[in-house]
Parts: structure tokens; sequence; C-alpha cells
């Protein structure tokens, strides 16, 4: 049996000038880091200083936002992973 290795995608926005929709809900660079909590609240959420990571299992992958000392969202990284 073969195994193919596993290999991920990666995409990041870190430009208010795009944005990041899922199911609806609107995210952008800038907007407070609260926002994440009123749509994932079902997910797998960790958080650190200046960052917090969700997993959406559904679509097998994580994203991470990253944030500034008043808790503005600066970047959002996305990460799948592709078999």
């Amino acid at each position: 049996d073969f195994d193919s290795p596993l290999t991920t995608a990666r995409f990041e926005i870190t430009s208010s000038n795009y944005s990041f929709t899922y199911d609806g809900f609107e995210v952008e660079i800038g907007n407070p880091i609260s926002t994440l909590s009123k749509k994932f609240q079902n997910e797998s959420m960790e958080r650190g200083e200046g960052w917090i990571t969700i997993q959406v299992h559904a679509l097998d992958m994580f994203m991470r936002f990253d944030f500034d000392s008043d808790e503005s969202i600066t970047r959002i990284l996305f990460v799948q992973s592709i078999t």
C-alpha cells in the first residue's frame, strides 16, 4: 500500500482590501478579535498572546487570527490539509 504524503494549502490575508466570509459571516483586517466568538462558538478554539487559532473540522482546516494590543485583527491565515 502506498500512502501519499500529506500536503497543505496555505493562504493569508494581511490587507484591509480583502475580507474572509464564512457562512454569511465576514471577517476583515481591523475587526475586533471578539467578533470571532459570535460565529465560531462550537469550533475548537485556542488563544495565545496575540493570536487565536480555530479548527474547523467540517472543512479539515484551521485558521489563525493575529491581533494587536487593541485586539484588532492584523492577519488571517488559513491552512487546509489536502490529501
